[in-house]
């Protein structure tokens, strides 16, 4: 008789990298991965789906991504509503992009550091006590009803539409990348606050509708949604209970006692005062509709809204697993 064992198999270990991400040369030109495990290159939208359909047929279960957020949800969007692989693979994020805010709160596989021994360790025994397996949902995003849809794991506007666009423009530009143009950026929104500076930070008029009911018709400061459990500089702005894979907030330009409340709201430890009545929203929902006119941001890249198309759907595509150690 045959002994069985729940080991569970050996992944194939499979390389996504875009050459064109912000760190790219520092690690991967660094510390080039084995010469047997397969690798490709991609860039595009297109180019991604590419990469991923020959990775598949190399038998890739295991697929690190070396790149940045926008290269993440370009995979997710092929995996999971483009079905390019018969089975989800397990991701392990090597950050190479100038933000990385899902891998902050994934886990990252840090390769200057550790080398590519403990992923490819992982990849002969899944069941090592080393790796860290975290599972998050994520996004469909439609821009509009006639809109093809998209993955993500962070969708925002008002305040962070202008602050990612500042911090791509004026900061990744002067060679500050990480957690340091999100900080400058947000120092510079409570700056505004104190000063009653809006030039910058204007509100946006918005009819917020989840699955539950809740609905925000507001101008709104800040609308945050996402189904990570924490953003960039460990920020947590959710609160509101619930059922739901997302949570989503929204800061009404009307908000009464910003730079009080403004700090425990997104650290997630919102004040007495930090109600809907006071211009404070939060819940957590399967689904969102928005409408509204403007800029909004997924993962890093701007889009456009128009009322006219119809409103901005978001819910969920599925769910992803991520490896780290």
């Amino acid at each position: 008789m045959t002994a069985t064992s729940d080991c569970p198999p050996p992944h194939r270990l499979g390389i996504l990298a875009n050459p064109a991400s912000g760190r790219h040369e520092q690690i991967l030109g660094r510390r080039p991965p084995p010469s047997d495990v397969p690798m490709a290159t991609a860039q595009t939208f297109d180019e991604v789906g590419q990469a991923l359909t020959e990775l598949n047929d190399a038998g890739v279960t295991l697929l690190a991504i070396a790149g940045g957020d926008g290269t993440v949800r370009n995979v997710l969007t092929h995996i999971l509503l483009g079905e390019v692989f018969a089975s989800s693979p397990i991701i392990a994020i090597i950050a190479s992009g100038s933000t990385n805010m899902t891998g902050h709160d994934t886990g990252t596989i840090d390769i200057r550091r550790q080398g590519w021994q403990p992923l490819v360790a992982f990849a002969k025994d899944p069941a090592t006590k080393h790796a860290r397996l975290t599972q998050r949902s994520v996004l469909a995003i439609q821009v509009a009803p006639d809109a093809t849809p998209f993955c993500g794991m962070v969708i925002g506007a008002g305040a962070i539409d202008h602050a990612v666009t500042y911090t791509q423009s004026q900061l990744h530009s002067a060679g500050l990348r990480g957690s340091a143009g999100p900080a400058i950026a947000f120092a510079r929104f409570i700056k505004a606050l104190a000063l009653s500076d809006y030039r910058h930070f204007q509100t946006v008029a918005m009819r917020i509708h989840d699955n539950h009911g809740h609905t925000v018709d507001d101008n709104a400061m800040i609308f945050v949604a996402t189904t990570l459990d924490r953003l960039l500089l460990r920020f947590r702005p959710f609160w509101g209970g619930g059922d739901g894979r997302l949570a989503w907030s929204v800061l009404a330009g009307r908000a009464r006692g910003v730079l009080r409340r403004l700090p425990g709201a997104a650290w997630g430890r919102p004040g007495r005062g930090t109600t809907p009545a006071n211009g404070y929203t939060s819940a957590r929902a399967d689904s969102l509709e928005l409408d509204f006119d403007g800029g909004f941001v997924v993962d890093g890249e701007r889009f456009v809204a128009d009322s006219a198309r119809g409103p901005v759907a978001v819910s969920i595509a599925g769910s992803a697993s991520f490896v780290s150690f």
